[in-house]
């Protein structure tokens, strides 16, 4: 059921993006700027889709297994272990980060993979993003919502789709997205 969620919620992405804006210029750390600055002074959208609560939790797997995608090696999570909770949205995080535009984004994932990090006892997913003009920056605390965010933001929607929540304006989102990305909107100094 979560992956349903997951898969009509990109599927949203997609569509908002379509049909609400332009993608962002790739190669441009001015062009980030102005599009956050753009999005700081456009009306937020009024006809905003209230979502829907009710939605049943889904039951969670006893184990879940991490495939590296660098070596192959399989880790096993049990339910009880640290990394179980995280691993569990690894795919649907890859999902997202395919979703962004524009920017150069991807996961260090290697903390899960027992051969390639040996020994790490809370493992976590990092977001590695890029922006033109800066040194990548590397995010430790990431919600799958920033990838959302962020997709959202690089292909000119106007809106965030919080799923079952419902929409908002993207503009509500502004101090989230420039914390990400590491950029001020044009003209804010």
């Amino acid at each position: 059921m979560e992956d349903l969620l997951l898969a009509a919620l990109c599927a949203g992405v997609a569509l908002a993006c379509a049909a609400f804006g332009a993608e962002l210029p790739r190669g441009s750390r001015a062009g980030i700027a102005d599009r956050l600055a753009a999005l700081a002074r456009e009306p937020a959208p009024t006809d905003l889709s209230r979502g829907a609560m009710c939605y049943a939790p889904m039951p969670e797997p006893p184990r879940v297994e991490y495939l590296c995608p660098a070596c192959g090696e399989r880790t096993v999570y049990p339910a009880s272990g640290e990394g179980y909770y995280a691993c569990l949205r690894i795919d649907a995080c890859r999902r997202l980060v395919g979703e962004i535009r524009g920017l150069d984004v991807r996961l260090d994932e290697s903390e899960f993979c027992a051969k390639c990090r040996p020994g790490t006892i809370s493992p976590r997913l990092t977001l590695v993003l890029k922006v033109p003009g800066a040194r990548a920056r590397r995010i430790a605390k990431f919600r799958e919502e920033d990838l959302v965010l962020l997709a959202e933001f690089t292909t000119g929607s106007s809106r965030h789709d919080g799923g079952p929540g419902g929409e908002t304006p993207l503009k509500d989102h502004l101090p989230r997205l420039v914390t990400l990305l590491g950029v001020k909107p044009a003209g804010a100094d």
